[in-house]
C-alpha cells in the first residue's frame, strides 16, 4: 500500500519558534475531553455526571453544589490550568471549547482567574479566539441555524447514511427563520439532531426568531434565548423519559438558566477586561500569526496574507497528518505502508487512516464518521491503538496540533496516559527532553556538578521536540490554594522565566536543566513542615556526621597506609559527602510515576515540505511574485 508520506521525513527540520507568543492551547480543554474527564471523576455519581438538570439554578443539585461536593473536580481542573500557565502566561481557548466546555462553564471566569492567582489589575491570562466579532456572535453561530441551513445538514447526513426509507420531516418554519443548530453538546450531555430541529411547532420558530431579532436590535445577549430554546426541546420530560410516573410535570420541568448565566458572565468578563477576546478572522490577528510563521520569508506580500490564512488550516493539517502517519507507521514496524498486509486488522486500520490523510479530512465529524463506519473494534486490549478509539485519539492529536499552530499557540497535553498517541508522538520526536525520567535526573545532576557546561552544550545544539513533566507536578499544583500558587509563582519567577524560554531552538542540556528545575521546585513546594520531620532530619544529620567521623578515623588508623596520599583521603571524603545528594536524586527519580506525563510540543512544521502542501507552496510563490512586481513598480 502506498505510504502517503513517502517524501516526508518524520523529523523534518523546523523553522525557528520561540515561546515569546506566550500562548498555549490545552488539549484537555477540548469540549469532548472536558466531558469525558468530568464523567470520569463523577463515575460513582451518575446523576451528577449525566443529567441536564445540573444547569437549572432552582434545583439543589446543580453544577455549583456538584463542585462543592466533589473537590477532585477543582483539583484536577486547577492542575491542568496551572501546569499550562507555568509554561505560557496566556491560555488560549477556542469559542467552541468555552461555549460547550463543562469545566469552563461550571467554574466561570472569576473562579478561573482566582485559580491562576490573578488580580483585577493583572493583564488577562485567558484569551478566547472566536470566529465572530463578539462572544455573543460566536454563541449564535454555535447554537442556532436557519431552517434552510438545517435542511441542507439533514440532506448531507441522509446521503451519508444511505437510508432510503428516511424522509425529511415537514418543517412548519420558514427557511429564513431560526431553529436550533444540529450539534452534539458536551456541556449538556445531549445531541440536537437535524430531525429534532425541523420538528418544532410553528409557534416555536416564530417566537425564537422574534427573540433573536429583538436581542440584536437592542444590543442584548441571546444567552437566555438559547437556554429557552433548549428548554423547549429537553426541559419537559414525558412519562416515557421519567422512571417515576408519579412525579408531577412541574417537578419534572427544568431549565438551562445557569448555563445562560455563565455565558453572560464570560461576556461581562471580556467587557471588563478580565478576559481577552480576539476574532481570528480579522487582518490584525491573522496577519500577526502569518508574519511570525513566515518570518524567514521577508519577501511575502501582505496583500496575500488572507490567501495564506484561508488555506492555512488545511495546509497545516496535511503536514501534521503526514508526519504523524509516518510516526504511527514506524511504531507498528512499517506495517501500515507495506504493499502486502496479511493482518486484516492492520489492513483495515491502514485503509481508514490513509483515507483521512489523503483527502484530507479536516472536519472532525467527517473523520469520526469514517472511523465509526470501519470494521475495527471499539477497543483492543492487546493493541490499544489498533481500534476505533485508537484512531480517534490519533486524529484528535493531529487536529489539536493543527489548531494550535493555526492560532499561533503551543499545544500541551496534561497528564497524557502511558499508551496514548500523545506520548508515542513525544517519545519519537528528535531529542525529546525526557524519555527516562530517573536516568535523566541523574544525568542532569552529573551535568551540573561533575561535567563542564560547555561539554554538555556540545551534546546537542537543539532539542527540537517536546518537554515532558511527571503527573505529580499537576497533582501538586492542583491541590495548592490560590494564594499559595500565586506565592509559588512569585518565589520561583526566575525558574519559570527560564522554563518559558525553552523552545525548539533551545539546547537539549538547557531544556533538561530547566525542566528539572521547574519540576523540582514544585516537588519541594509540596513538602510538609512539621516537628516530626525536623526531628527526623536532625537525627539523620547526627548519624551522618557520626558516620563521617568514624570513617575518617578508620581511614587514618586502619585502612590507609603511609603510601596513601592526602589528596586520596580528601577525594574519598568528598565522595562520601555528596552521597546524600545522589541518594536524594535517586529517591526523587524513583518517586516519579513514569506512565502518565504532561507533554508540551515545541516542534513546528515547515509549511511546505510534503506533496499535500504543494498547493500552499503555489500560494506562497504567488505572494512572493506579487511582492516582486510591486517592488519593481516602485
Amino acid at each position: 500500500m502506498h505510504n502517503p508520506s513517502d517524501d516526508t521525513d518524520v523529523n523534518n527540520a523546523f523553522p525557528t519558534q520561540t515561546s515569546v507568543s506566550g500562548r498555549v492551547l490545552i488539549e484537555n480543554l477540548d469540549s469532548v475531553q472536558q466531558r469525558i474527564l468530568w464523567n470520569d471523576i463523577l463515575r460513582q455519581d451518575a446523576e451528577s455526571s449525566k443529567q441536564s438538570t445540573i444547569w437549572d439554578r432552582r434545583r439543589g443539585k446543580n453544577v455549583r453544589t456538584i463542585i462543592h461536593n466533589h473537590p477532585q473536580l477543582t483539583h484536577t481542573f486547577s492542575g491542568i490550568l496551572r501546569t499550562a500557565f507555568l509554561y505560557c502566561p496566556q491560555i488560549l481557548l477556542t469559542d467552541a471549547e468555552l461555549l460547550d466546555g463543562i469545566f469552563l462553564l461550571a467554574f466561570g471566569p472569576d473562579i478561573i482567574n482566582e485559580i491562576l492567582g490573578k488580580t483585577t489589575t493583572d493583564k488577562p491570562s485567558i484569551i478566547i479566539s472566536g470566529r465572530g466579532n463578539s462572544l455573543d456572535d460566536c454563541l449564535k453561530a454555535f447554537t442556532l441555524s436557519t431552517v434552510k441551513d438545517t435542511k441542507i445538514i439533514w440532506k448531507k447526513q441522509a446521503d451519508v447514511s444511505r437510508d432510503v426509507a428516511n424522509t425529511m420531516p415537514h418543517c412548519l418554519g420558514d427557511d429564513n427563520q431560526y431553529t436550533l443548530r444540529p450539534v452534539e453538546l458536551s456541556s449538556i450531555g445531549n445531541t440536537v439532531t437535524a430531525d429534532q430541529a425541523l420538528k418544532f411547532s410553528r409557534q416555536f420558530y416564530d417566537e425564537l426568531t422574534e427573540r433573536v431579532n429583538n436581542a440584536e436590535r437592542e444590543g442584548k445577549s441571546i444567552a437566555f434565548t438559547v437556554a429557552w430554546a433548549y428548554q423547549q426541546l429537553w426541559g419537559h420530560p414525558t412519562d416515557e423519559q421519567v422512571s417515576d410516573s408519579t412525579v408531577s410535570q412541574q417537578q419534572r420541568d427544568f431549565d438551562f438558566s445557569f448555563l445562560a448565566q455563565r455565558w453572560e458572565e464570560w461576556s461581562d468578563a471580556i467587557a471588563a477586561g478580565r478576559v481577552a477576546f480576539e476574532n481570528q478572522n480579522t487582518p490584525e490577528i491573522y496577519t500577526q500569526i502569518i508574519s511570525r510563521r513566515y518570518a524567514n520569508r521577508k519577501c511575502l506580500s501582505k496583500d496575500n496574507f488572507y490567501s495564506l490564512w484561508k488555506n492555512d488550516f488545511q495546509c497545516l493539517f496535511s503536514w501534521f497528518a503526514d508526519n504523524n502517519y509516518r510516526r504511527i507507521d514506524n511504531f507498528f514496524g512499517n506495517k501500515l505502508s507495506a504493499r502486502e498486509q496479511s493482518d486484516s486488522i492492520i489492513k483495515e486500520f491502514s485503509r481508514v487512516i490513509t483515507s483521512i490523510v489523503h483527502q484530507p479530512m479536516v472536519k472532525r465529524s467527517d473523520a469520526f464518521l469514517a472511523i465509526d463506519s470501519s470494521s475495527l473494534k471499539n477497543t483492543n486490549a492487546d493493541q490499544p491503538l489498533l481500534c476505533k478509539q485508537g484512531l480517534r485519539d490519533w486524529y484528535q492529536f493531529v487536529y489539536q496540533r493543527t489548531l494550535a499552530e493555526h492560532l499561533g499557540a503551543v499545544l500541551i497535553a496534561v497528564n497524557a496516559s502511558e499508551n496514548s498517541f500523545e506520548q508515542i508522538a513525544a517519545n519519537t520526536m528528535p531529542n525529546s527532553s525526557t524519555k527516562h525520567p530517573t536516568l535523566d535526573r541523574l544525568r542532569a545532576f552529573i551535568d551540573r556538578h561533575l561535567i563542564s557546561r560547555k561539554n554538555s552544550e556540545e551534546e546537542s545544539s537543539h532539542h527540537n521536540g517536546s518537554l515532558q513533566l511527571d503527573e505529580k507536578v499537576t497533582t501538586v499544583l492542583g491541590e495548592m490554594p490560590s494564594h499559595i500558587f500565586a506565592q509559588f509563582c512569585y518565589t520561583t519567577r526566575t525558574i519559570i522565566s527560564h522554563w518559558r524560554e525553552c523552545d525548539a531552538t533551545a539546547s537539549l542540556h538547557t531544556v533538561r536543566n530547566c525542566t528539572e528545575d521547574m519540576a523540582y521546585s514544585v516537588y519541594k513546594a509540596s513538602e510538609e513542615q512539621s516537628k516530626e520531620q525536623e526531628r527526623s532530619s536532625l537525627v539523620k544529620s547526627f548519624l551522618f556526621a557520626t558516620s563521617l567521623s568514624l570513617f575518617a578515623v578508620l581511614c587514618d588508623k586502619v585502612w590507609l597506609t603511609d603510601n596513601v596520599s592526602l589528596p586520596a583521603v580528601v577525594i574519598i571524603s568528598w565522595l562520601v559527602s555528596i552521597i546524600p545528594n545522589i541518594l536524594e536524586a535517586i529517591r526523587w527519580g524513583y518517586g516519579v510515576h513514569e506512565g502518565v506525563r504532561t507533554v508540551i510540543y515545541t516542534d513546528r512544521p515547515d509549511a511546505v515540505t510534503t506533496d499535500s502542501t504543494r498547493g500552499y507552496q503555489e500560494i506562497i510563490n504567488t505572494a512572493i511574485h506579487q511582492r516582486t512586481i510591486n517592488n519593481d513598480k516602485c
